[in-house]
């Protein structure tokens, strides 16, 4: 009895395993193609992958450069130099000699006093000469509002007129045109009794504080037009 099942089973196990190898082949195409397409699913996924990488990599890359372009436009537009504001108005400059500090190289004295620059200023009152005197043996001509003043012996005197106002005087070393400018201003005085000049008020001067004549009042005024 014993014997009998083994060889059943040994034959049932025989034909079982002939079965499985001798399965059709449409089984075995549709496996090979299902793994087959599982296999190219894998592939295209690794490869999609490893291609959103690089553009994130160029998107991350030109969000970057965006910023440095970004910040270059803006630094040089802080640094570019500010538009010159425009003048409101279009006025002429005011013609005029322009300051000098020079120092006179002509030795005038006016008055008694001696004329230490190139370009300088004096007042007399109305009426009262301006004396005008020259040091030196060179040859000298001075003009008074561009005409020219007689004198001797290197000594001028010009009458100052009753009105107030400005003249110019220039002393010219002929042999080399050197000049000294002098701003006359012929002052205009206060009436006895009167604490004004031309309707403004001026007012009344207190004495002078122990006497010193730096605190005396003045003999007159320079009008300003």
């Amino acid at each position: 009895m014993i014997q009998r099942l083994t060889k059943r089973l040994c034959s049932a196990l025989i034909t079982c395993s002939c079965a499985l190898l001798c399965l059709p082949t449409s089984h075995a195409s549709a496996a090979t193609k299902t793994a087959a397409v599982q296999t190219a699913k894998a592939k295209s996924a690794s490869n999609g992958a490893k291609n959103t990488k690089p553009a994130a990599k160029t998107s991350a890359k030109r969000g970057k450069t965006g910023k440095k372009s970004s910040r270059s436009k803006q630094s040089q537009s802080a640094g570019a130099p500010a538009a010159a504001a425009k003048p409101i108005f279009n006025a002429a400059p005011i013609a005029g000699p322009k300051f000098t500090t020079a120092r006179a190289s002509i030795k005038v004295v006016v008055n008694g006093e001696d004329i230490p620059y190139q370009r300088f200023f004096t007042t007399v009152m109305p009426g009262q000469p301006l004396n005008i005197s020259v040091e030196g043996q060179e040859n000298y001509l001075v003009n008074l509002d561009g005409k020219p003043l007689s004198g001797q012996n290197q000594r001028w005197v010009w009458q100052a007129p009753a009105k107030p106002g400005y003249h110019q005087v220039q002393v010219i070393e002929q042999l080399t045109q050197k000049t000294l400018t002098l701003h006359v201003f012929v002052l205009a005085a206060l009436k006895n009794g009167s604490d004004n000049i031309a309707g403004f008020t001026i007012g009344r001067y207190p004495p002078p504080k122990d006497g010193k004549a730096q605190y005396k009042a003045p003999l007159g005024f320079i009008e300003v037009n």
